[in-house]
């Protein structure tokens, strides 16, 4: 039987002081942490999750596997030629400023975090990295956009 998956990395974690910082280096205007979180349980949650239930965070074990979400700045490079029009690359949906990906297969979030990354390649995409949630909207369409989604163990 496959595992359902309640959370999903994107790119928020904690340094060894705790502060938390997003891997695409941008600014966190906006957090939706549980009651309670971050709250560093047993000493290894240094990764944030985002729940597809109702869309509240909570510090993780880097090392579990989860689904992901991948996200980018829009490049004006990409034209609005098909197969997307709004300045983002095939495989992933424009969002306000950015464009997001959702990726079933799970990871930890180092290995996440690689393979965003390695959609920087031969792109006009450099800023390719798990998601930053910049504001509620963004939080709200992830949550949206993950309960579509089929995240299941593919095992």
């Amino acid at each position: 039987m496959a595992q359902s998956y309640t959370d999903i990395w994107f790119g928020y974690y904690a340094d060894q002081y705790r502060e938390f910082h997003y891997t695409d280096n941008s600014t966190a205007y906006y957090t939706n942490w549980n009651p309670g979180e971050p709250n560093n349980s047993g000493g290894y949650e240094f990764c944030a999750t985002v729940s597809r239930q109702h869309g509240r965070w909570n510090d993780a074990n880097c090392d579990w596997p989860q689904p992901f979400v991948c996200s980018m700045w829009k490049s004006t490079s990409m034209t609005g030629t098909p197969p997307n029009p709004n300045n983002c690359p095939a495989g992933y949906t424009a969002v306000n400023s950015a464009c997001f990906k959702v990726v079933t297969s799970t990871a930890t979030q180092a290995n996440a975090l690689a393979a965003c990354e390695a959609d920087k390649a031969g792109t006009n995409f450099p800023t390719a990295s798990l998601a930053s949630i910049w504001d509620i909207h963004d939080n709200y369409y992830l949550k949206v956009l993950k309960k579509k989604k089929d995240l299941k163990d593919p095992l």
